[in-house]
């Protein structure tokens, strides 16, 4: 979910994430179908078919060292990456959790989260993540399976046919 708070607005939207460490990940949607977020181990591709059906954003991953991985972004360090505060407990999706919250102690591209974990399989179950524009960005997760079957191909990435890749900081290719 992402609330837009300077429009009041919220877009809500599910699928499934998939993360394979150190660099791997993948944000699928079936609702908006096709938008979708893939890293590589080179890029992170971005398509929002449901704003843009035309256009792929490439960013490379050099920009974001490491990708984004939900336990080293928000569970490795804390104490010396953000101000560190208890934020109570809460069911979520069934589960007994007890939340964090934490403010980085140095710039990023976000000001505030709260982090509600299961203390028992030690996993992250929701996150909500106040961004520096005042948006705010919420992720459930939900029917976790640590050891999925996935293709050996599942993190590749090809833009459509058609598409016009994006480059940031780079001149748009066609595809």
């Amino acid at each position: 979910e992402l609330e837009v708070t300077l429009l009041r607005q919220t877009n809500r939207s599910h699928g499934r994430l998939c993360q394979r460490r150190p660099n791997l990940f993948s944000m699928r949607f079936a609702e908006p179908e096709g938008d979708e977020i893939v890293a590589d181990g080179e890029f992170f591709w971005i398509r929002l078919a449901s704003e843009a059906p035309d256009q792929v954003v490439q960013i490379p991953m050099a920009d974001r060292p490491g990708g984004f991985d939900f336990y080293r972004e928000f569970l490795e360090d804390p104490f010396e990456v953000y101000t560190v505060l208890e934020a109570g407990s809460e069911v979520v999706d069934g589960v007994a959790t007890h939340a964090v919250r934490l403010e980085p102690r140095n710039p990023v591209d976000w000001r505030l989260a709260t982090v509600w974990i299961d203390p028992a399989e030690q996993m992250i179950r929701k996150v909500s993540i106040v961004e520096t524009n005042g948006s705010i960005r919420r992720i459930l997760l939900s029917a976790i399976d640590l050891s999925p079957d996935l293709a050996p191909d599942f993190f590749d990435y090809q833009p459509p046919e058609g598409t016009t890749v994006v480059t940031v900081g780079g001149a748009p290719k066609d595809r």
